[in-house]
This record gives C-alpha cells, sequence and structure tokens, in this order.
C-alpha cells in the first residue's frame, strides 16, 4: 500500500474498534464494581450512560473513515486534519464527551507514527 493516508484509515479503524473495546472493558468493571458495592447503583448508571455515549461517538467516528476516499487525501495529516475540525466542533456543541476527542486524539497520534515512521507504505 503507497497511499500513506490510506493505511492510516485502514490502521484507525483497527485502533477505534481496539478502544471500543476498551470502552467495554471498563463497563464491564463498572458492573463488578456496583456489585461488589464498591460504587452505587447511581454512580453505576451515570458511568454507563456516559460509556455508551464514548462508543457510541466511537462508532461514528468508524462510520465517517468508511466514507473517505483515502485518494482524495495525500497524507494522514490531512485526514486527521479533516477529523479533528469535526470532533473539536462537536465537543464546542457539547455533542461529544471532552474526553473522547483525548482518546482518539491519541489514536491518531499513535496510527500516524506508525504510517510515517515504518515502511508500511513503501
Amino acid at each position: 500500500m503507497n497511499n500513506p493516508a490510506a493505511a492510516f484509515i485502514k490502521i484507525l479503524e483497527i485502533e477505534l474498534e481496539d478502544l471500543e473495546d476498551d470502552i467495554q472493558l471498563i463497563m464491564a468493571d463498572s458492573e463488578v464494581r456496583r456489585n461488589h458495592r464498591e460504587i452505587t447503583d447511581y454512580v453505576y448508571r451515570e458511568n454507563l450512560a456516559l460509556l455508551k455515549k464514548e462508543i457510541f461517538d466511537v462508532d461514528g467516528i468508524r462510520h465517517k473513515l468508511k466514507q473517505l476516499d483515502p485518494a482524495d487525501f495525500g497524507t494522514p495529516e490531512e485526514v486527521i486534519n479533516l477529523l479533528l475540525k469535526e470532533l473539536r466542533d462537536k465537543v464546542k456543541r457539547q455533542i461529544v464527551p471532552p474526553v473522547l476527542l483525548t482518546m482518539v486524539e491519541r489514536k491518531f497520534e499513535k496510527v500516524n507514527r506508525y504510517v510515517t515512521e515504518s515502511d508500511i507504505c513503501n
């Protein structure tokens, strides 16, 4: 694959799926903590609502990725800039929790570093 943007999109899809799995693990841990009475039912429900929202939003990013044509981008940075612009706008409008922006930015940086520093596109 000699299009860095295409490589970035494919790998990011995997990383975002992994992020969803991580959030689901946190959900399961919260349930265990509630069952052991380490957290109240109220805290559990609040946490669960936020975690479900985060999964929903990550899924939305994954859906957006599937709509992108890698040929429209010269570099992974162009993809990142597009996605970050939309995410920051959603955070500003309080559609997406700010913590999700932080988590996703870390994924963007990780994948971009891999794509640009490895020979995956050669």
